[in-house]
């Protein structure tokens, strides 16, 4: 019996060391599957944060282009307002010959430099005016001048326009930010 007793002992050394390295694999096994779970985790966390990331970032884009386009189409729509009064402007210059007209063009007179001028260009009406404030000169209707002149010397070296066409030019640029932000103020919004 001492050979069974002996197995019976040894079966039980061996039972009790196979549960000992099956405790061990098992805790070795849960390790791993924690370590495992949490790095799953790590990187579901990290894949969800580039997402929100690439989403954030791809939304910036998308604004951003949207912005540039509304600004063209702001653009386009200033500039074609800008020639729309513009036109209306020009239209509207003859009807700055009121019964000032006469001391508004000696006005103008006297705003150019002496020279010996050969040629003034003068709308139709204007002909007589042409004729009392610069002697000598050679007057010439032209209807494309509605008010004010353009003075030629002889060898056309020095030109002064000084028309209501030329003033309107020179002041629209500065006029067209006020009018727009009279205008944006009139829909309540503020400049653009």
């Amino acid at each position: 019996m001492e050979i069974k007793a002996l197995e019976d002992v040894l079966l039980q050394d061996v039972e009790k060391e196979i549960a000992l390295y099956r405790k061990e694999a098992e805790e070795k096994i849960e390790k791993y599957r924690i370590a495992a779970a949490e790095r799953l985790k790590l990187l579901k966390e990290c894949y969800q944060q580039e997402m929100v990331n690439h989403v954030a970032a791809k939304r910036e884009e998308i604004l951003r282009d949207a912005k540039q386009k509304a600004e063209r189409i702001l653009l386009f729509a200033e500039k074609k307002m800008a020639e729309r009064i513009y036109r209306i402007a020009l239209s509207e210059l003859k009807n700055l010959r009121d019964s000032n007209y006469g001391q508004h063009f000696q006005t103008m007179v006297s705003e150019v430099p002496p020279c010996d001028w050969a040629e003034v260009k003068v709308n139709p009406k204007d002909v007589e005016l042409a004729n009392n404030f610069f002697k000598g000169c050679h007057v010439k209707a032209d209807d494309t001048v509605s008010g004010g002149f353009e003075l030629y010397t002889a060898d056309g070296r020095i030109c002064v326009i000084n028309s209501l066409e030329e003033r309107l030019n020179r002041l629209l640029p500065q006029l067209l930010p006020l009018i727009f932000k009279e205008i944006y103020a009139d829909i309540g919004r503020t400049e653009r």
